[in-house]
């Protein structure tokens, strides 16, 4: 979860430490921001969760894995 001070927080599933980082800070000097991000959130329908199926729901660990290999094969990025 994002908490009110705008880190988000979360347990890894594999190895069971916590993770946490700063959600809302500006981005390294080499970073050229777009409104890309802005513009698809702005379509999206509001969820608890950051990644969801088409249909809305929470994905799994194993699916969000499988999503995002695919994801990276089709937009021809390394995966090893």
């Amino acid at each position: 979860m994002v908490g009110e001070d705008g880190w988000l927080t979360y347990t890894r599933q594999k190895s069971g430490s916590v993770a946490t980082f700063p959600l809302y800070v500006d981005g390294p000097t080499w970073f050229e921001a777009t409104d890309d991000l802005t513009q698809c959130l702005a379509v999206e329908t509001v969820h608890m969760t950051f990644l969801t199926t088409e249909s809305g729901k929470s994905r799994s660990a194993k699916s969000v894995a499988s999503w995002f290999s695919k994801s990276a094969s089709q937009a021809d990025l390394d995966t090893t």
